[in-house]
């Protein structure tokens, strides 16, 4: 049970980082850059960045163990 358990709590905490700092996916090319708000991203035309979030709908979801 208590394995039950802490694969919930951290399959919650996954979720969380996911929304809070989610993947980034590149495609062609793409000069480095510092994630932050604000940062200027150049890319060629065939590049682009775009963010991978799970919906936060499944944040709602009630997973309690009783």
């Amino acid at each position: 049970m208590q394995y039950r358990m802490d694969h919930v709590e951290n399959m919650k905490a996954d979720i969380w980082d996911l929304v809070t700092y989610p993947v980034q996916m590149v495609t062609g090319f793409v000069e480095d850059y510092t994630w932050q708000p604000g940062e200027k991203i150049f890319a060629s035309d065939e590049g682009k960045v775009e963010l991978v979030q799970p919906e936060v709908q499944i944040m709602q979801s009630n997973m309690e163990i009783w």
